[in-house]
């Protein structure tokens, strides 16, 4: 197919190609052409890029054992989605009573059902960065009274100044794991004082590296995890995760994990 798009002068365009349904045909390459003028004369540019497809060459475990609810997933219309650093990565936490993630109030971070949980490597590999002493950042939960619109406003301007600090920051206490082929497993918003593992250390899958927190850029406990081909959250690329044995108790048939899923995993 094709389309046509005006850009403004100034402008820049971010696309994105889904395969939600149906496609025939060969889909390994996106062709861009570039029409504009200069002192009247035309000027074309095209340009050919690869579409890559497929996912982690690592069979992984599920980052946490039990049932788990992923809130967000690698789905077209995630908070991750809008950016090629974060784009296929996982947020997973736990629900408790009723349906919510907290017992009580939810204003303390030891309400949340998923508070403190273990948090184990998806698969063997060498330790390249792991942080930890960063405190966990209560200071983000929602407070009770306060507006959905104060609740936004207030969390914008935290986690701005959390990026001004970088990376580190918005990470909190994290373990980044090399897996060989490229590929590189990263778990952030850990518990304080609870990773387990240092830079060099040979891990096996399923070893405890610290457990489920709420560091760094974390609105209530949970873990962000991601696949990447890098060891740089800030550079890297996303890598859609290979999840393997796992179960979808609300689904009939296997499929892959998608934004609402509950998950259950040995």
């Amino acid at each position: 197919f094709s389309t046509e798009i005006y850009i403004p002068p100034g402008s820049t365009l971010s696309g994105n190609q889904h395969q939600p349904f149906v496609w025939t045909g060969a889909r390994d390459q996106l062709v861009i052409t570039a029409s504009t003028d200069r002192d009247g004369e035309p000027l074309d540019a095209k340009k050919a890029v690869s579409i890559v497809a497929g996912v982690s060459k690592k069979e992984l475990l599920f980052p946490i054992a039990g049932r788990s609810f992923v809130p967000v997933a690698a789905s077209f219309h995630t908070p991750h989605r809008w950016a090629a650093v974060e784009e296929f990565a996982y947020d997973i936490l736990t629900l408790a009573d009723k349906g919510s993630t907290y017992r009580g109030k939810g204003t303390k971070l030891s309400d949340y059902a998923a508070f403190g949980k273990p948090v184990r490597a998806v698969a063997s590999g060498k330790v390249v960065a792991a942080r930890d002493g960063t405190p966990d950042n209560a200071a983000m939960l929602k407070r009770l009274g306060e507006t959905d619109e104060a609740y936004l406003a207030r969390l914008q301007e935290s986690q701005m100044a959390l990026l001004a600090r970088g990376m580190d920051a918005v990470l909190g206490n994290h373990v980044v794991i090399d897996h060989g082929n490229g590929e590189f497993s990263i778990y952030a918003h850990l518990k304080e004082d609870s990773v387990r593992v240092k830079a060099g250390d040979m891990l096996k899958a399923g070893s405890t590296i610290g457990a489920l927190g709420s560091s760094g850029n974390s609105t209530e406990p949970h873990l962000h995890f991601q696949m990447c081909d890098g060891p740089d959250i800030s550079t890297c690329r996303t890598i859609p995760a290979n999840f393997t044995s796992y179960r979808l108790p609300l689904e009939l048939a296997v499929r892959a994990i998608q934004s609402g899923d509950i998950v259950e995993a040995d």
